[in-house]
């Protein structure tokens, strides 16, 4: 089941989300995205919507696609996520 978007915090800010500025894919600056996250009334239906989806880019749910992956795997949910070549463990 898909998240209702419209309440979501991020909706109109995907600047914070999805920054131009690049490592291993991930935002260089994530903790203001983060911050908007932590009070998301639909951050744990973000989240999981993101690891169902395998979505590679971005902050969903307050994590970055190294700490989906992560979660992923805790959870027992097969990711499809490549794993950036420098993050192994």
């Amino acid at each position: 089941m898909e998240p209702n978007w419209e309440l979501a915090r991020c909706k109109g800010r995907t600047e914070l989300f999805y920054s131009s500025r690049r490592r291993n894919g991930t935002p260089v600056n994530v903790a203001p995205a983060k911050e908007y996250c932590a009070s998301c009334p639909i951050r744990e239906a973000c989240l999981i919507f993101a690891l169902e989806t395998n979505e590679i880019y971005g902050i969903w749910g307050g994590m970055t696609p190294y700490e989906r992956i992560k979660e992923a795997k805790r959870l027992g949910i097969k990711s499809n996520i490549p794993v950036p070549r420098n993050q192994t463990s």
